[in-house]
């Protein structure tokens, strides 16, 4: 499964939990054991937020990341103006529909309070909403971090110039914890003093704001030890969320104190422990992805179907009405009414977005990209007889029949991608040999750049995509020590990998050029799709380790059909022969590995 796509299914755990906050626990006369699981859901709930907390930190950072590794700058008006298109329109049309519907209620709200919520300060001033004071946390902390990640990468000009957020973190937290303590000891608890103020609760964005540190700026040493340590990651994630189902918030001290950073850590675990899990793609992560993706409609809506809707709906029904019909027109409404409003609002408005305000960098949050995405994945006739969508049969059968199409119009690709293509040797051998329709090709040394531009003049019908970037684990730049003992046939030896190589050529590590590089992963994904038959040659000098690790760690190495590599462990001494069997049985029954010197 799409390691992104678990992001989503935790941004959808994350809503449920939430949701089941707000929910009135089945009464005990009605099913004593459904009791106990909704009370137990309701008691623990609220930590959805600090999942979300997490979640924001990790992905909004990460943008930021992303985009100075593009650039090597930050353009904080313009990431600002981004989050506003995301987060403003959704959120005004929210407060523009309860001014009006409580109006017509004659029981009209205050305007300090729309005030307080438009000016995003509803975590210290009632608002209109219970529920909006996580936005207020959120907006804070946007405004926060880009001022922090502009400062560092303006005025500091080492290599690494985000070396300092460990130690922001750090701070951050014991910060946070230290003024959780003192407002605990002398104050009665209270939402507004105890759980909703900014100034208390940034440490669980700053813990998300530090993996996503780890994540960019070490890729290889964080998947290689998320890959060992993830069933232990979700197994502790999961432990450490247990004390809020167990003790109640508003009487434990420990849950609003040291209890809020137990619970940033359990969340961030998880948060690792997804990234580095291969789960399988079908129906229900499909829908919970697919829930994810739409989590902050629905997270926005949710509340006012508690107040409008389901009420509406109980005197409809009269004496009929009961706790069953409750839970389903709560659950339902707030999932149709959050997901339609998603599609009315918060994705067009993005769409209108993107067009201005072209982003920077590449997001997290995009699925993989395939014809299938014309209709939502999870729907299926099979899913739809099964779980039985409460959908029309004429629009359940269009959607079917939508998808049988596009999976017919998809034909097969036929694809070779070579990995350091050097003097395309080994590229116009596969264009020869005819089996493949689609060619690209990768090489960062730009004195080879005009061997592709050769082959592009000598088979001119065939399309052929040369990138002078190197593939790697993320988008951006990187250093390439070139290899100085060319021979008249040998161009190769340049490596992207720091320390001794042992091989025929010699590498200057004194003055290596910067090159751009592409997260390879992330780029099969995108333009590819499992039915596709992908051949991968790959001879990067080193680099293919923590590349391949990488893309079994994420899943990308199911898009490949054939794997044509050749291994350089012996070559640099920061590999060692343990790394490569483990990668050598890693790749054993994901794809055909051909190894090739």
């Amino acid at each position: 499964m799409d390691r992104l796509k678990g992001i989503d299914i935790l941004r959808a755990f994350a809503v449920f939990l939430v949701m089941g906050r707000h929910m009135s626990p089945c009464p005990a006369d009605a099913n004593s054991t459904i009791h106990a699981l909704t009370q137990l859901w309701f008691r623990g709930g609220w930590i959805g937020v600090d999942l979300f907390f997490v979640l924001s930190g990790f992905l909004v950072s990460g943008l930021l990341f992303r985009e100075h590794e593009k650039f090597g700058s930050i353009h904080a008006k313009h990431f600002l103006l981004r989050r506003g298109f995301k987060i403003y329109p959704a959120f005004w049309l929210l407060i523009a529909c309860s001014y009006v519907f409580f109006m017509l209620q004659k029981h009209p709200v205050e305007l300090n309070q729309i005030l307080f919520e438009l000016l995003f300060v509803q975590n210290y001033k009632r608002g209109v909403w219970g529920h909006t004071w996580s936005l207020a946390v959120e907006e804070h902390f946007y405004f926060l971090l880009t001022a922090l990640m502009f400062i560092l990468t303006a005025r500091r000009a080492s290599a690494n110039r985000f070396k300092i957020i460990p130690l922001l973190f750090l701070i951050v937290g014991l910060v946070c914890l230290a003024l959780r303590l003192a407002v605990a000891s002398g104050n009665p608890f209270n939402y507004y003093t105890y759980l909703y103020p900014s100034h208390l609760r940034l440490d669980s964005l700053s813990f998300g704001v530090f993996i996503s540190y780890l994540y960019h700026q070490y890729p290889t040493r964080f998947f290689a030890w998320a890959m060992r340590h993830r069933l232990s990651l979700l197994i502790g994630g999961i432990l450490l969320l247990t004390p809020a189902f167990v003790l109640t918030l508003e009487g434990t001290k420990f849950l609003h104190t040291f209890g809020l950073t137990v619970l940033y850590i359990g969340s961030g675990l998880l948060l690792i422990g997804v990234l580095a899990i291969n789960l399988p793609t079908n129906s229900i992560t499909n829908f919970g992805a697919y829930i994810g993706s739409h989590s902050y409609s629905i997270y926005l809506w949710h509340v006012p179907v508690v107040v409008w809707v389901v009420p509406l709906v109980a005197k409809i029904l009269g004496s009929h009405w009961n706790w069953p019909l409750y839970c389903a027109s709560y659950f339902l409404g707030s999932l149709g009414i959050g997901i339609l409003m998603a599609l009315l609002i918060e994705f067009p408005v993005l769409r209108v977005r993107d067009r201005l305000l072209p982003s920077r960098a590449r997001a997290l949050e995009t699925h993989e990209i395939s014809t299938d995405r014309m209709v939502p994945r999870f729907v299926s006739g099979s899913f739809i007889r099964t779980h039985r969508i409460n959908l029309s049969g004429a629009l359940a059968r269009t959607i079917v029949t939508a998808r049988r199409l596009t999976r017919r119009i998809a034909a097969k690709r036929k694809i070779f991608i070579d990995c350091g293509s050097n003097t395309c040797r080994v590229l116009e051998a596969r264009i020869l040999k005819g089996t493949e329709r689609e060619f690209f090709a990768f090489e960062p040394q730009p004195e080879l750049s005009t061997c592709a531009e050769e082959m592009r003049r000598k088979y001119p019908s065939v399309p052929i995509h040369f990138f002078g970037k190197a593939v790697w684990v993320y988008d951006g730049s990187i250093n390439l020590y070139l290899a100085t003992n060319w021979g008249p046939n040998h161009k190769g030896g340049s490596t992207l990998l720091a320390g001794h190589v042992k091989n025929e050529s010699q590498v200057d590590y004194s003055h290596p050029i910067r090159v751009e590089c592409i997260d390879f992963s992330e780029w099969i994904r995108r333009h590819f799709s499992k039915r596709d038959h992908i051949v991968v040659k790959m001879d990067v000098e080193g680099a293919e380790y923590p590349i391949l690790e990488k893309m079994v760690a994420d899943a990308s190495i199911d898009y490949v059909s054939e794997l044509l590599v050749e291994f350089h462990w012996q070559m640099n001494e920061s590999i060692t022969k343990a790394r490569h069997d483990s990668l050598r049985k890693a790749l054993e029954g994901r794809v055909s590995v051909q190894e090739w010197q």
